[in-house]
């Protein structure tokens, strides 16, 4: 490992491995903290994640390189609820830093970001970027504190469609008993089923397997990803019109690592995720 001329070097494991934190402080004179952050999944370089990567960027670019973030992919794994799990891992101190989409807190008891993600009510990349700008994402952010998180920024994210394997959903007659795959999320899962889908929250590897399987017939991505995760071919449909609703995240910080660092450290954190 090369330690080089780094103010600390932040070593992570991924999820269910067994290798431990690890920090190595150069030429300090006075100690810094470790950060573990899980930021992913499966996306270790964040192509995927603009809002992220730039987020990750930044910070290191405001601290001048004294604060360097690696990120780690698969925190959770393809377990259904990996983003549960991200949540409640950085409120037990066990990861310092984390994103998980929006769509996650409803599961936890915290519905401010509901609207977000309301069925088709943001549709279009102009409307998004004008709620992330208000002061909406402040005021949904706050609500976190009881889950034992502090949030950095609400980041916006693609609008998410309808893909679908055997026809294209264009009307809701088309959904009728369609095995639909939705990532956890109580509001999203039930608007689904108001379309009269059955849906799961299967995820990942194991959802591209049950879709070439017949498993499952359809789930929602924006297009980036659609082609990244299966092959077009294999579920071709895509409503090209129809925007269910935007992929937004937020940026989670442990409240207590967050208070243990210095004045500068925060103040890198909260300008990065603030730009």
């Amino acid at each position: 490992m090369d330690r080089g001329a780094w103010d600390y070097l932040i070593c992570l494991h991924r999820g269910g491995q067994d290798e431990v934190y690890e920090l190595w402080p150069v030429g300090l004179r006075q100690r810094l903290p470790p950060v573990k952050v899980p930021l992913g999944p499966g996306n270790p370089d964040l192509t995927l994640e603009p809002a992220v990567a730039f987020f990750v960027r930044r910070a290191q670019e405001l601290s001048n390189g004294k604060l360097r973030i690696k990120v780690v992919d698969n925190w959770a794994g393809n377990r259904p609820s990996f983003e549960q799990r991200i949540v409640r891992d950085v409120a037990a101190n066990r990861a310092d830093l984390a994103w998980v989409g929006t769509r996650v807190f409803d599961t936890l008891g915290v519905d401010n970001f509901q609207a977000l993600t309301a069925p088709m009510l943001i549709d279009n990349y102009a409307l998004e970027r004008a709620v992330i700008a208000s002061t909406i994402p402040t005021q949904m952010l706050a609500g976190l504190a009881r889950l034992g998180v502090t949030g950095l920024a609400v980041l916006g994210g693609g609008l998410r469609k309808p893909i679908a394997q055997g026809h294209p959903l264009l009307r809701p007659a088309d959904w009728h008993g369609l095995r639909f795959s939705v990532i956890r999320s109580n509001e999203q899962a039930a608007a689904i089923r108001a379309l009269g889908a059955v849906t799961t929250d299967i995820w990942g590897s194991a959802r591209q397997d049950a879709v070439g399987a017949g498993r499952v017939d359809g789930f929602e991505m924006h297009y980036k990803l659609w082609a990244f995760v299966i092959a077009p071919s294999a579920i071709p449909y895509v409503a090209a019109n129809v925007n269910l609703w935007p992929e937004t995240a937020v940026l989670l910080a442990n409240p207590r690592r967050l208070s243990s660092l210095s004045e500068s450290q925060r103040h890198w954190l909260h300008q990065a995720a603030a730009e």
